[in-house]
């Protein structure tokens, strides 16, 4: 994405997010909460769709001999379901009024502690897409 293009997407995200905020803030408590509440229902229906949508693209023939791009997509998808729950999971406790940045601390010490525990699949994981992304040699 060319740096104009990404300044001006960023500068419509920051400007859509502060909207939010303000909207929010002028609801009252209940009505906060019912908003917040009917926000994660959109993002876990999001969620459903994006997986359907993975699981119809990645079972059709086409995808059956490309089995490299069918795990890319695969990875990629649930990335983002992962920072779609994160995200609004945070939202929610901002509105109970828990600090963002204990709840990102928090988050990053428990990432660490489950790399840690984890490197053996980490490391596989890192090495799968190593060979995902490195050409085949026929010879």
């Amino acid at each position: 994405m060319p740096a104009s293009l990404k300044s001006y997407f960023l500068l419509w995200v920051n400007s859509l997010e502060n909207d939010f905020v303000q909207f929010l803030n002028q609801q009252s408590s209940p009505m906060r909460i019912m908003l917040l509440v009917i926000f994660a229902v959109m993002v876990h229906l999001l969620v459903v769709i994006v997986r359907w949508v993975v699981e119809h693209v990645t079972t059709g023939a086409r995808f059956k001999t490309q089995k490299k791009l069918r795990s890319v997509i695969t990875l990629a998808s649930r990335a983002s379901i992962f920072a779609l729950y994160f995200f609004t999971f945070g939202l929610i406790l901002q509105e109970m009024n828990v600090s963002l940045t204990a709840y990102l601390a928090s988050a990053s010490v428990i990432g660490l502690a489950v790399a840690f525990g984890s490197q053996g699949i980490v490391q596989d994981v890192v090495t799968g897409v190593t060979i995902i992304f490195r050409p085949t040699r026929r010879g």
